[in-house]
């Protein structure tokens, strides 16, 4: 994803939020700081645009990265999985996000790792997505479910609009985002 579209969809969607319990991570404020976990573990609702690099069999090689002007801040599947979280949603709007690998045996991937860590239900797609297909796609989420369609409708919603229309209409485009976890 380029980093003036994540900067995108991440403002949209934080002027959509309506609690005044909310924290924006751009440019050089895109970083959790020395401990993730701390500051991830207040929020219920976490959305990350991001970039996310799988590597087969290499769970601590593979990372969704925040980038900033000071460089490039790599979050591991397995750091994700030893967090203690809270929240009800995190929406991974970044390619592969949802792949699943093999790692020591195990089969596992950020979303896996999300749960592990006591996330109720997260969004994300196995495949690349393009940025603005993800970008519009979390917005009519975040549209629809704000607007009290639970999360698997808002999300079912969302892709049957980008499914409608001409430019995303391929299956490559909206087949893959799905929801994991509790469904409510």
């Amino acid at each position: 994803m380029h980093l003036s579209d994540a900067e995108d969809e991440a403002e949209n969607i934080f002027n959509m939020w309506p609690s005044d319990h909310k924290l924006l991570l751009t440019k050089e404020k895109a970083t959790l700081g020395d401990n993730p976990e701390l500051l991830l573990s207040n929020y219920q609702i976490i959305h990350i645009a991001s970039h996310t690099t799988v590597h087969q069999g290499l769970s601590n090689n593979s990372t969704i990265r925040l980038t900033t002007s000071k460089g490039n801040t790599p979050i591991t599947i397995s750091s994700i999985s030893k967090m203690s979280l809270n929240a009800d949603l995190v929406y991974l709007s970044s390619c592969e996000s949802a792949r699943v690998i093999s790692s020591n045996g195990t089969m596992t991937s950020f979303t896996s790792a999300f749960l592990e860590a006591g996330v109720n239900n997260v969004i994300a797609s196995p495949t690349a997505i393009d940025d603005q297909f993800g970008k519009q796609t979390a917005e009519l989420f975040y549209k629809f479910w704000l607007g009290g369609a639970t999360k698997p409708e808002a999300l079912r919603q969302a892709l049957l609009i980008q499914r409608k229309s001409d430019t995303w209409s391929g299956p490559e485009y909206w087949g893959f985002i799905k929801i994991y976890g509790q469904i409510d």
